[in-house]
């Protein structure tokens, strides 16, 4: 058994007597390293307002057609090369801007009050 330093939780440690992470935590810091490789890729920051504080908050957004839906536990799925195409069609977004530019109706009722 072992503490995971990340987490605190008590997990049994199937890699060797070394390990200090528990799976949960060991899969989450893959996930973040990816999303953060392609974060920079297309700038680091939201395109539109330049949010930049959070990676979690930032989404990719496609404008052409979408195959894949990229998020952090597709990226794990994908071959790099296909990733690269997707990130092509997209723009990066944070949350708010992401959820503005899918939520057309908050204007219809803004313009009819």
């Amino acid at each position: 058994m072992a503490l995971c330093k990340y987490c605190g939780k008590i997990f049994e440690s199937k890699r060797g007597p070394n390990c200090t992470q528990c799976r949960s935590c060991e899969s989450a810091k893959s996930r973040y390293k990816i999303k953060k490789r392609y974060v920079n890729l297309k700038g680091g920051k939201c395109e539109r307002c330049g949010y930049d504080k959070n990676i979690g908050a930032l989404h990719f957004h496609h404008i052409g057609e979408k195959k894949y839906t990229l998020d952090s536990r597709g990226m794990l799925l994908l071959e790099s090369q296909v990733i690269l195409e997707e990130l092509e069609k997209c723009i990066l977004l944070c949350a708010n801007c992401h959820q503005e530019e899918h939520c057309n109706y908050y204007r219809f009722f803004n313009s009819n009050a």
